[in-house]
């Protein structure tokens, strides 16, 4: 799997140990730089880069705070004045965090994560007998639990709520419970469809899809990879519903209109973008408050003082610490704004900011917090937004042609710039090139006869 460096994904290596299996280095936990930093929300109106006198970054910081993006407004928003609220003034609203703890308390969620990954299935949605046996016990041990969540997700339209003036300290901990519950309720569509009843399994696929959709709402990177995989896990129990020997042509078309709903309300890829920017400006509030050290590991300072000198090392970050954060806003407001783009032509602005990059590492100027604590995994995030989409993409052209719709024009790939392949048999249509660098399975869907719900 992807390598993934804080302070980007920095949450996501903390609660997502389950759900994506992640290697590398990991930074100073948020833990610590709560205890030398104080109250983190003191850094949210970004009261130290306001003193700067780096005219451009002035014009900047003002621009970022006449959209409502820094760390404060992007939690809290303006009231009638147009002046920030203060977090006692921001009107109380259901918090769907607040929810989900009440279902899953965190004391809890360790020992469901090692029970449900002994038995759900990582590939395909297919279980041998043995773990079909422990995956319908589970369910029943935990139906009062699975019942609550699925009505969460059936009745609340409610966000998480992320507060983003806590920067690298916010709480995203609420993933591990959404897919907790999604792991339960598919666990429920398996015993539907051991049952023979794969109509009722479309009732378990709509609580899937559901919190993976309001996941990929939050304005943060975390919840939205949480929402890549966890709909990626919803498309193999798709998958089996479609697969079915019991499913009809009624049932195929079911499962394509809830894959076009999931298009129809999709997010932009741009929301993520404003979040992670927003803990990047509070990332530069700490490091000018004398933090830096905070953000790193024992072996990066060794090395970084090795490099520059023991007592070196700080100061010649902090001397250049305008131009740094000037260049990483700058790339940011590029990088938003290639969002408009499909995937595969934004690695125009990826590769320039690299190449920027590589030709300012020698130099007075280079800026070493973008460099190397906020951009090094730029493109990834990306890159998983766009296999989100190439995923449901594939599976619309799929379901639609096996249903004998017109047929679609097949569409760009945004990951790689071709058009998916489509191959039509009498007994199945398959979309393949979804991702071949992954090596993604194509999407595979019998087709069937409407009228007597025979394979052809």
């Amino acid at each position: 799997m992807v390598t993934l460096r804080p302070p980007l994904l920095l949450q996501l290596m903390i609660t997502m140990t389950v759900l994506v299996q992640l290697s590398g280095c990991q930074r100073a936990s948020e833990e610590s730089v709560v205890s030398t930093a104080g109250d983190l929300t003191d850094y949210a109106d970004l009261p130290l880069v306001r003193k700067t006198h780096h005219q451009e970054l002035r014009k900047e910081v003002a621009r970022l705070i006449s959209e409502q993006a820094t760390p404060a407004l992007l939690t809290r928003g303006l009231d009638s004045g147009g002046k920030p609220l203060a977090a006692t003034d921001v009107d109380p609203q259901p918090n769907f965090a607040a929810a989900l703890e009440e279902v899953f308390p965190v004391k809890q969620r360790r020992s469901l994560e090692d029970r449900l990954a002994r038995i759900y299935p990582l590939d395909r949605f297919e279980f041998s007998r043995t773990k079909l046996r422990g995956a319908l016990s589970l369910n029943d041990e935990l139906a009062a639990q699975r019942e609550r969540y699925r009505g969460l997700a059936t009745n609340s339209n409610d966000g998480f709520r992320l507060d983003h003036t806590r920067g690298l300290a916010i709480d995203a901990s609420f993933v591990d419970a959404v897919q907790l519950g999604n792991r339960l309720e598919a666990l429920h569509a398996a015993g539907l469809l051991d049952q023979g009843q794969p109509q009722l399994a479309l009732e378990s696929l709509d609580v899937l899809l559901r919190m993976a959709q309001l996941l990929a709402r939050e304005p943060h990177l975390v919840p939205r990879t949480a929402a890549v995989h966890l709909r990626g896990e919803a498309l193999r129990v798709l998958e089996a519903i479609a697969d079915h020997p019991y499913s009809t042509a009624e049932t195929q078309q079911q499962l394509l209109l809830r894959i076009e709903q999931q298009l129809a309300d999709w997010t932009q890829d741009s929301d993520a973008w404003l979040g992670e920017r927003a803990q990047g400006l509070h990332t530069y509030e700490l490091i000018r408050d004398g933090y830096l050290l905070s953000l790193l590991d024992h072996d990066e300072i060794q090395g970084y003082r090795d490099e520059y000198g023991d007592d070196q090392f700080g100061p010649k970050v902090l001397s250049n610490i305008d131009a740094d954060e000037m260049f990483y806003l700058t790339s940011m407001r590029r990088v938003i704004e290639s969002c408009e783009q499909p995937y595969f032509e934004r690695q125009a602005v990826f590769r320039r900011i690299e190449r920027q990059l590589g030709a300012l590492r020698e130099t007075m100027s280079y800026p070493f917090v973008a460099d190397q604590l906020l951009l090094r995994e730029l493109e990834q995030g990306h890159r998983w937004q766009a296999l989100d989409t190439a995923r449901c993409l594939a599976w619309q052209l799929a379901l639609g042609t096996a249903i004998g719709h017109e047929p679609y024009e097949v569409p760009v790939n945004p990951i790689t710039g071709f058009r998916f392949i489509l191959e039509i048999r009498p007994d199945k249509v398959i979309v393949d090139a979804i991702d071949p660098q992954r090596e993604e399975r194509p999407v595979v869907v019998r087709r069937i006869r409407a009228a007597r719900g025979e394979t052809e």
